[in-house]
């Protein structure tokens, strides 16, 4: 099932507009829903990264979760195993990568973007994590915190489209 930027974009456009407390109660079901996702998204490793950064991946993650959700209706829970696997093989993944000696993030995840089953995700997060500092949406993520980041909401993406 394809996914489309326009979808991501529509979520993210409607969660915008939310008040805090509207925003704090779809979290709150998530939590409900799938606990192990959501522990993992706002686990002591995503809090390490940064405040900004640990509210940037809750943030894409309650993104993916609701486009998830709107195009079947809900999201089959998803085991903490079934997580730290999907994190494992990212992990993996991204050091064959970086064995071949990118220079840029972009460089060494454009082929793990091209050979995913839903692309639009792995774009989305790359475009959060590359926003130019004299982006006036600039969200203020570290240089050292975006592989981590990358890996972690690639994981979320993989968990919520298995």
């Amino acid at each position: 099932m394809q996914y489309t930027a326009d979808e991501l974009n529509d979520v993210l456009e409607w969660l915008h507009n939310l008040e805090e407390d509207a925003l704090t109660a779809i979290i709150d079901k998530i939590a409900d829903e799938n606990p192990h996702l959501l522990g993992y998204v706002m686990s002591d490793d995503a809090l390490m990264l940064g405040e900004n950064e640990a509210e940037v991946i809750l943030f894409i993650a309650v993104v993916f979760y609701k486009t998830v959700e709107r195009k079947l209706g809900q999201v089959e829970a998803i085991s903490e195993e079934a997580i730290d696997q999907l994190q494992d093989a990212n992990w993996q993944l991204f050091e064959d990568a970086e064995n071949k000696k990118p220079a840029e993030m972009a460089e060494y995840v454009n082929e793990l973007v091209e050979k995913h089953a839903e692309p639009e995700f792995l774009y989305y997060i790359l475009d959060a994590l590359e926003e130019e500092e004299s982006d006036e949406d600039d969200l203020g993520i570290e240089e050292s915190a975006k592989v981590p980041m990358f890996v972690m909401l690639k994981t979320v993406a993989d968990a919520l489209l298995d």
